[in-house]
């Protein structure tokens, strides 16, 4: 299934978050290529051994909080 978070506009913001909240993530694992959603999605449910879900979840809550600025 194809993702619909828009990870392009506020990617460095959702970054930043997600290395605060998971520091066994590195620079590498949080590169956004844009066409790459799914992978870096897949590389990041490994990393945090979250479902994908949640995840998505997670990262459509800091999509608001990084759009309120």
């Amino acid at each position: 299934m194809a993702s619909k978070l828009p990870l392009k506009e506020n990617w460095t913001q959702i970054r930043n978050k997600l290395k605060e909240k998971y520091p066994q993530l590195t620079e590498t694992d949080l590169v956004y290529t844009e066409g790459k959603e799914e992978q870096l999605l897949d590389k990041l449910q490994i990393k945090t051994h979250k479902p994908r879900r949640e995840l998505e979840k997670e990262i459509e809550n800091l999509l608001k909080v990084t759009s309120t600025y």
